[in-house]
């Protein structure tokens, strides 16, 4: 099998359609966008849903067994194998795997870097989020810059063949061509609801879920000061769990009144499993595998059988090609 990283002896010039007027005007170098970093923070470190569904892919796709075959007979030792098992140091396959599969799941590109020239020793993943795509005028990228702790290392792009040490594989991106589109986009409005629903709900529970009232005055209404010493006292009384229950007290000319909440209004349940259902289908997981309550023994089978059809081989497929 031909090496992916490995230089081709010169082939016939080919070139995208469009040819030289492909180039960006400007000449931009099309870097990282800072916005990314959000697909991180907010989603695979604080949504359990975006968490749990990238876990379920990542463990389905460190199941799938590579083999190596020469025609019908299956080959069980070879260079690349050794490269899979172990490679890099202190790295086994699974590990390489996981960091590739995550990026590939939030910013739909994945990266990788060959050392040691000719047949590379190591595969080392690295971040997209550190990467910089020069474009090229015929639609192949010029280089790859990998910049990180203030050092930037360029991996030259053969203009003929697309072939570098520098592994970019990226999705589909309408709006840019050099960079790839992270599932998380059509989820990220799914992904930004559910978040602010397990906000609101843990700010209702540090207070007890109790609603918020009003201080009716009987008399004549205070002055602005008596006004900013009662929200202070609310704020050091009422407010914060080690305040959950307590009982306001007043001065007889005022008076507490609770706001009523119904059940409607503090019923969130209906909001947040639509959400996982969206956020969790724009990641290719069926709900099943990401809902306790939406499982049985029956469905939770047809449920792993659709995530390696539908999304884990699919990914697979992609990363060996």
């Amino acid at each position: 099998m031909a090496w992916p990283f490995r230089r081709r002896a010169a082939i016939e010039t080919k070139a995208h359609p469009n040819g030289a007027a492909f180039v960006v005007p400007g000449g931009a170098q099309w870097a990282r966008s800072s916005g990314r970093k959000q697909y991180i923070d907010e989603g695979y470190q604080l949504n359990v849903i975006v968490y749990r569904a990238i876990t379920e892919i990542v463990r389905a796709a460190g199941a799938v067994k590579i083999e190596l075959y020469r025609g019908d007979d299956a080959i069980t030792s070879h260079p690349l194998l050794n490269l899979l098992d172990n490679p890099a140091p202190l790295m086994t396959w699974q590990d390489w795997l996981t960091e590739m599969m995550v990026n590939r799941m939030l910013f739909g590109e994945m990266a990788s870097i060959a050392a040691g020239g000719g047949t590379p020793a190591e595969l080392w993943p690295i971040n997209p989020l550190h990467v910089i795509v020069k474009p090229g005028a015929n639609g192949i990228p010029l280089a790859y810059v990998h910049e990180h702790n203030n050092r930037k290392v360029r991996f030259e792009v053969d203009q003929i063949t697309g072939q570098s040490d520098m592994l970019f594989s990226k999705t589909y991106n309408p709006n840019d061509y050099w960079r790839g589109q992270s599932p998380l986009m059509a989820a990220a409005l799914a992904a930004d609801t559910h978040n602010s629903g397990m906000r609101w709900n843990f700010s209702l529970l540090k207070n007890s879920a109790r609603p918020s009232g009003v201080v009716r005055f009987k008399g004549q209404y205070p002055g602005g000061e008596t006004i900013a010493r009662m929200r202070e006292y609310f704020k050091a009384k009422m407010q914060g769990s080690d305040n959950a229950g307590e009982i306001p007290m007043l001065a007889e000319d005022a008076e507490w009144v609770a706001l009523s909440q119904t059940a409607r209004d503090m019923d969130f349940l209906n909001v947040m499993k639509e959400t996982s259902k969206y956020v969790a289908s724009a990641l290719g997981v069926p709900l099943p595998l990401i809902d306790n309550d939406a499982s049985t023994f029956n469905n939770l089978e047809q449920a792993k059988e659709r995530l390696d059809t539908d999304t884990v081989i699919p990914l697979m497929e992609e990363m060996l090609a």
